[in-house]
């Protein structure tokens, strides 16, 4: 390509870039009500930028461009890429919150379950967050079902009990279980200590002797290392979740 070429594609890019930029800043001043449409213009819009070492490019854009953060900018798009082909932009009276998009956009919501929520939603029904986990519902496996789909899919799969299932034995869900429930333990015990009312001398001198005998230093250190590695491993997490990409 000459540079005459590499100039011209160059400015059609530049030209398609800012059209696609107003048309975003028109969406926005609603963009409850146009997730999807912005999910579209921020996905043409990424794939102007097609080499991945234009990530900063990219970041940079969208900074100048818009008043959304990357986080939420890649929520828009992660809807739109799950959902684009199941509710067109231009499907008209859909009214259906972040909340519940970003819940449709799960991969282990079926597709059914979707049709339903946005064939009653234009029909005029109101769909909140609960409603549509209800409405899903019906149209997710029973749990014989769903173990015999993970089974064969080798993949979690989610069930109408509010279980998911990966087809393992009795045994390794037992394991699972277990597990299960230091997870719940952790939780609690660090709610508790979140919310004692002490401070740690308070504590300290308000312990019987008998206590504070046979307390172990050990299992504190054990615990305050334990803690300090989960503080970033939850952050992580939790910012994964957020943006509803597990």
């Amino acid at each position: 390509m000459n540079t005459q070429t590499e100039g011209d594609e160059m400015a059609k890019t530049i030209a398609l870039r800012a059209s696609i930029a107003g048309r975003i800043r028109k969406l926005s001043q609603e963009w409850a009500e146009n997730t999807l449409e912005l999910g579209h213009e921020f996905c043409d819009a990424r794939a102007t930028f097609p080499d991945r070492g234009c990530k900063s490019e990219w970041h940079a854009w969208v900074s100048a461009n818009t008043d959304f953060s990357l986080d939420h900018v890649g929520r828009f798009m992660r809807i739109y890429e799950r959902l684009g082909n199941q509710i067109p932009a231009s499907t008209p009276g859909i009214k259906l919150t972040m909340e519940v998009l970003r819940y449709l956009a799960q991969g282990n919501v079926p597709v059914d379950g979707v049709k339903e929520v946005i064939k009653r939603v234009q029909k005029g029904e109101e769909i909140n967050h609960d409603k549509a986990k209800e409405i899903v519902k019906q149209h997710l496996p029973s749990r014989k079902e769903a173990i015999k789909q993970a089974r064969e899919t080798g993949k979690l799969v989610a069930a109408r009990d509010g279980h998911m299932y990966s087809g393992a034995s009795e045994d390794e869900m037992l394991a699972y279980s277990e597990r299960r429930k230091i997870v719940y333990a952790i939780r609690r015990a660090v709610d508790e200590i979140a919310d004692v009312p002490l401070t740690p001398r308070q504590w300290v001198n308000s312990a019987e002797d008998h206590w504070v005998h046979e307390f172990k230093l050990s299992h504190v250190e054990s615990a305050i290392e334990f803690l300090t590695k989960l503080v970033p491993l939850l952050s992580e997490r939790q910012k994964v979740v957020s943006n509803g990409t597990r």
